[in-house]
Formats: C-alpha cells, structure tokens, sequence
C-alpha cells in the first residue's frame, strides 16, 4: 500500500451509522494482500463526558478488553494588525491592550539589535502605563537559533516568575520570533505570547503562521538542521510596524525581499508587478521609510499583499495535514545551503537562490518561457538578491532532494511555476539528470543576462 493510500485511511473522518441509538463506525483496513477487510465496531458515549469520550467495543478484536476514542477540538485564534503610527507612542494602546495580565511588570524579549535602538522608546511606552519592563536582550540571527538561546530564555522566565496565564512580548526579527515561539509553546506546556516583528522578513513570514522552531546540530549525523526542533503553537497577538525598517541596512532589507519574491512567483502577480516597478527604490528608501508617497504607497502594499496572501496560505493549513504547499517555494534547496558550515548566506538569500534554480527547472521543463525566466532574473538582482550560489552543488541538491521526501513524507512535493507568474504546482519526480541539466545551464543563461542588463 502506498503512503498516501495510507494517509487518506488515517485522515479520512470515518462513515457513521446509527443502528438501534447506538452509533456503529465502519472501518477500513487492508491486509497484506491489499484487499479490503471491513469491520465494526461499536461505539458510545461515555456517561461523564459525552461529547468528547467514547468506549470502542468490536468482537473482531477479542485481545483488547476496552478501547476508548478521545476527542478534543482546540480554537485556534490569534489577531494580527498592520499599525499606521509607531507602536511606542503612548496614544497608541496597541502593546497595552494586548497584555490586560495584572500586576506592575511585562516580561519582554527584544532583540539586541531593536535594544540598542528602542530601548528608550520602549521603556517610555511601559512607564506611560505605569508598567515596568522586565527586558531580556536576545541575538538575533541564524547561528543563534539553537538550544543555547532556548536555555537562556526559559532561565529568564524562571528567574522572573511568568504566570501560566501571563503574556510575553517577542520583538525581533524572525530567529528570535521562533525561539521565543518555542520557549512559549513549553515553558508550563504552554503561556500566551505575543508577536512583534522587526525585520522585512519577519514582517512577512515568520510572524504569520503558527510555526516555531530552532535549528539542531545532531551528534550522530554530525549534521546541522534547520528548523529540526519545534512546535506548532500560535501567538495571541501579532503587532506589525515597518517603523523598524528604516533602520534596516541595504542586505537585511534584500534578505526580506526574498520571501516576498517567492510570494509574487507562486501566487501574487500584482506583488511581482510592485517589485518589478518599484523593488530598487524600496530597498534603497527603507521600504518606503525614505521614500517619495508613491514608493510609501507601493511599499504598504507590498507587505499588505505579502501578509494576505500568506495567510490564505495558512489559514485552511496551519498545522500542515496538506504537504503540498505552494509557500514552500524556494525552501528545498535552501535548506541544505543554509547550514552549510560557514556560509555566509541569510535565510532570505538563500530562499531566492532556491527560487531562481527552481524557475530554471520550471524552464527546462518548458513551463515557462525565456522572456519570464529573464523578468525573474531582473527583478531579483534589482532587490540586490543573489540569483545562485557556489554552495549550490550537485551534492548539495540532491542531498536537499532526500530530505525534501523524508520531510514532505515520502515525496518530494517541491512547487515549481507553471505556465505564469504567480501559478504554480508541486512535483515529486525530480531527478538527477534534471538537475545536473540546471546547474549546466544557470552559468551559461546568467552570464548572457548579465550582458543585457
């Protein structure tokens, strides 16, 4: 039987069928021979708590004496809000509305980035409340998204004594938004916590989802992965203001852009349009900071249509039943160049890098033309973003196609573009050959580009 027959069994809601006020579940299961082999088995409330246990009874299962079917059905809500003026000035109650713990303090993560900046602004705001902020300074970036952060942070929620009930605030960018999703997913099994992003990409991705993660480097393997520890657990508030990126220097704001170039590509022609007219002027304006009205307009729009659409994504998916995900562009390959030891690579660098390579496999498939093949290219290099990569090896690649199908559950489920800008399908018959077909021909197109640029 294959894996997704097997799926289909285990994720299908069974068939119910009232016989005599006493419902009775027909069940598949298929023996070794994959023929089908049905069953009942009997099923009924259980006295103290009806709605949500059940006792199973089957006489074609004499070894088990009882079985029971517990069922729990958890909400998952969480607000998130684009502010218009800054989030420190003290008219603005966002921050305070979204804590109404009592008591005189507010725990908060911050980035040591946002500290060296805001901290003043920060301790401003509290103080307008009568509040005290408890800071505990975290740094940011890829190599500091391990099990070292995580300790210190649930040494420092020990150390102040956060209640079960008590929010904290995560400001930062995307590595400290995932380990503070983590430390808040099981710190007590679990407190609120709330999301404040400070970076591009952030902005547009990692404040999003539900998702939270470290990276983890494995004694066995001896092998770095990105993202192998992690939970999926959502914020109560997530509070978004691109005050912070003006002060983003040129290469952060570009690290961004890579994620909303993969954004454009598989479901946004309107955002690609945007970069393609304004990408140069929003990565040298502060996205819009510095910017004239027009590049301030197309820069709100931008993240408003980045945020939208990952949440269309999302949203009918957070906890990933589905594996076919068109987000998931540009995060094949990426993965494995990422925690290449040494590379100096951002997360949103390496993603474009992914996504160029899997344009040009959507082109040697003849997917799509060479007139799109070079509007990507020209687009990504006027975001400053790096369209290969020598970490980009055939090894590479195709290390990064095994962990594809041990991830996406035996398959490679890898979207690539089809037939336009902001199409897109997943494929699982990536070869080798297809590959090695790529990396021959990125030298060759990329130096003809450069020429006509």
């Amino acid at each position: 039987m294959n894996v997704d027959t097997v799926k289909e069994k285990i994720y299908k809601t069974p068939t119910v069928v009232k016989q005599n006020t006493r419902p009775v579940v027909i069940e598949e299961t298929c023996s070794n021979d994959e023929s089908k082999e049905v069953k009942e088995v009997g099923e009924e409330p259980l006295k103290g708590a009806p709605n949500n246990v059940t006792r199973l009874f089957s006489p074609t299962t004499p070894w088990v004496t009882t079985g029971y079917r517990s069922v729990f059905t958890l909400p998952i809500s969480y607000t998130l809000s684009i502010q218009r003026t800054s989030i420190f000035l003290p008219s603005n109650p966002t921050l305070y509305n979204a804590s109404t713990c009592p008591g005189p303090t507010r725990f908060l993560v911050v980035d040591s980035a946002i500290y060296s900046l805001h901290l003043t602004s920060i301790t401003s705001y509290f103080h307008s409340y009568n509040l005290t902020p408890h800071i505990h300074v975290m740094l940011g970036e890829e190599s500091h998204k391990n099990l070292s952060s995580l300790t210190l942070l649930i040494d420092a929620l020990s150390d102040y004594g956060l209640k079960r009930r008590e929010p904290f605030y995560a400001i930062g960018g995307g590595c400290v938004l995932d380990v503070c999703g983590l430390a808040a997913s099981t710190y007590r099994r679990g407190v609120p916590f709330i999301r404040v992003p400070t970076t591009l990409l952030s902005l547009v991705d990692a404040s999003v989802g539900v998702k939270n993660g470290i990276d983890y480097e494995c004694c066995l393997t001896e092998s770095k992965y990105k993202n192998r520890l992690g939970t999926f657990y959502p914020p109560v508030e997530v509070v978004c203001w691109a005050g912070f990126l003006g002060s983003q220097d040129r290469r952060n704001l570009s690290n961004g852009c890579g994620e909303i170039v993969k954004l454009s590509l598989v479901k946004s022609e309107e955002i690609f349009g945007l970069l393609e007219e304004f990408g140069t002027e929003l990565v040298g304006t502060g996205f819009g900071e510095e910017g004239s009205e027009e590049v301030k307009t197309a820069a709100a729009r931008v993240i408003e249509l980045s945020i939208e659409v990952m949440l269309q994504e999302l949203g009918p998916n957070l906890y990933e039943f589905e594996l076919e995900r068109p987000v998931d562009y540009g995060h094949t390959f990426s993965k494995v160049v990422e925690m290449v030891p040494g590379a100096d690579i951002m997360h949103g660098e390496a993603v474009n890098v992914d996504g160029f390579f899997s344009a040009v496999l959507s082109f040697g498939r003849g997917w799509i033309d060479e007139a799109t093949l070079t509007r990507i290219y020209k687009v990504m290099k006027g975001l400053g973003l790096p369209v290969a990569s020598d970490l980009m090896t055939e090894e590479n690649c195709l290390k990064a196609l095994e962990d594809a199908v041990e991830h996406r559950h035996g398959k490679q489920r890898i979207p690539l573009l089809k037939d336009r800008i902001g199409n897109s399908i997943c494929v699982s018959d990536i070869t080798e050959e297809e590959v090695q077909r790529a990396l021959n021909f990125l030298p060759r197109f990329l130096e003809a580009a450069e020429k006509n640029l």
